[in-house]
């Protein structure tokens, strides 16, 4: 079944194909998870500086506290919904929770206390609704001492588009493997086709016709070498033959006088 060359190079090349396919899927897949995720830390990290922006400007108006009472009722947007998916909390430095938006209280939820750096750190975890979810810890300085801002946001719509991503190239690959499978035999069908019409012209040359040779201007530049070489031996062969008759009418000729005396005596 494999001593056939063209199918041996459509089984390489779709082995290979698959592989790079493959590879690429995957290298892409990772990427623009890795994109979906940095865009929900960027959001994110906004999000903890507009609190955070928020609270400095009442803590300089003294208003501290009543900026806190606000946080924890806000009535409007995607944190006033019960368990949307967006939530942030504070925590104070001994890890007691000052406020949660009420995306958390109405649910009575709330996110896993992390005191973070203030650099910022992300996680990704398993929030409320057993949701996966992106979740920022970042601490700042107070007057009222250190004060942790986490904000949380989900990856479901990161994991829809990645899934949606994935079905798509599933979908795609057997369509694009199938059609490279055909391309590739139908070429190297064509690329082996000089070879074929070669070995015709190779069959038709006998011993009534050793004179003729194989044409090598036109042949492909692989064939060459074979032409050149089938020539070279056609040449030796037709040599062969010539002494090979020269050889027998000699010795036709060298045997008629003997015959002709031995026919005369008898």
């Amino acid at each position: 079944m494999f001593n056939s060359i063209k199918l041996r190079i459509v089984v390489w090349f779709l082995v290979v194909f698959s592989i790079f396919f493959a590879g690429i899927e995957l290298f892409l897949y990772y990427k623009l998870g890795e994109v979906t995720i940095h865009l929900a830390d960027e959001h994110l990290q906004s999000e903890v500086d507009t609190l955070a922006n928020l609270m400095a400007i009442e803590e300089a108006q003294g208003q501290l506290e009543s900026e806190l009472q606000e946080l924890a009722a806000a009535v409007t947007g995607v944190y006033s919904e019960k368990l949307s998916g967006h939530y942030y909390q504070l925590v104070s430095e001994d890890g007691n929770i000052l406020v949660r938006s009420p995306s958390l209280a109405l649910a009575g939820e709330t996110l896993p206390v992390h005191m973070g750096s203030e650099e910022g750190e992300f996680r990704t975890i398993i929030g409320p609704g057993n949701e996966h979810m992106r979740l920022i810890s970042r601490s700042f300085r107070f007057s009222v001492g250190r004060l942790t801002f986490q904000a949380a946001d989900s990856l479901e719509d990161t994991q829809e588009l990645l899934s949606s991503f994935r079905n798509v190239v599933l979908a795609i690959f057997p369509v694009v493997f199938v059609i490279c499978g055909i391309g590739v035999f139908l070429m190297t069908g064509w690329a082996l086709k000089p070879i074929r019409a070669f070995t015709r012209k190779i069959g038709q040359i006998t011993e009534k016709n050793l004179a003729e040779r194989v044409e090598e201007r036109g042949v492909a530049i692989e064939l060459k070498p074979l032409a050149s070489s089938f020539n070279t031996m056609l040449g030796r062969l037709e040599e062969s033959f010539s002494r090979q008759k020269q050889f027998l009418s000699d010795a036709s000729h060298e045997l008629r006088t003997p015959t002709s005396i031995i026919k005369s005596f008898c």
